[in-house]
């Protein structure tokens, strides 16, 4: 086995790992919160300090400060938008109907002593008046293990239609 395959096979951490599991679990949490509207314990899920919450337009783009996003929050943006999503003044509140979202195919990284990579799938199936919408994503979450609670430090949505023509959603993805 070459050296970057063993040393990629090293920071794998097996599903059943004690911080995957805390990781996975808290990525579950947070697909219920976003399906129950409670975007203000979402945002407690959040680690302290600098934070990122990214849509990018386009697969390709990892510098995602030089490019225009559908989302690119830091810390105090995401909470902006936490307060707008909770404030009924929002044209996106009155957009929100009900969602449903499965997340699967986990893959866990360590990419630091304290910090662990999770890949994964989304699927929202949003219904309002009548119409139902169906979003598709590839996740990538950055959890932070070093408290008693792991935290997100960042989560990328990849949507997989990003490059085409989106429907405005009314809901966090």
């Amino acid at each position: 086995m070459p050296a970057e395959a063993r040393a990629d096979a090293e920071r794998k951490l097996a599903l059943a790992d004690r911080a995957a599991l805390s990781a996975i679990e808290l990525i579950y949490r947070e697909a219920g919160l976003l399906d129950d509207q409670r975007y203000r314990d979402w945002d407690e899920l959040w680690a302290a300090g600098e934070t990122r919450y990214v849509v990018p337009m386009c697969r390709e783009v990892v510098d995602y400060d030089a490019t225009l996003n559908f989302i690119n929050d830091d810390s105090p943006m995401r909470r902006r938008r936490v307060d707008r999503m909770t404030s009924g003044h929002a044209g996106a509140v009155n957009a929100v109907g009900r969602t449903v979202r499965t997340v699967s195919r986990f893959a866990v990284d360590r990419i630091g002593d304290y910090e662990l990579r999770v890949t994964s799938t989304e699927i929202v199936v949003a219904y309002k008046q009548g119409d139902h919408q169906v979003w598709a994503a590839e996740l990538t979450h950055h959890i932070v293990t070093a408290d008693d609670r792991p935290r997100i430090r960042a989560k990328i949505v990849h949507l997989v239609d990003a490059e085409h023509t989106v429907r405005t959603c009314g809901f966090l993805l």
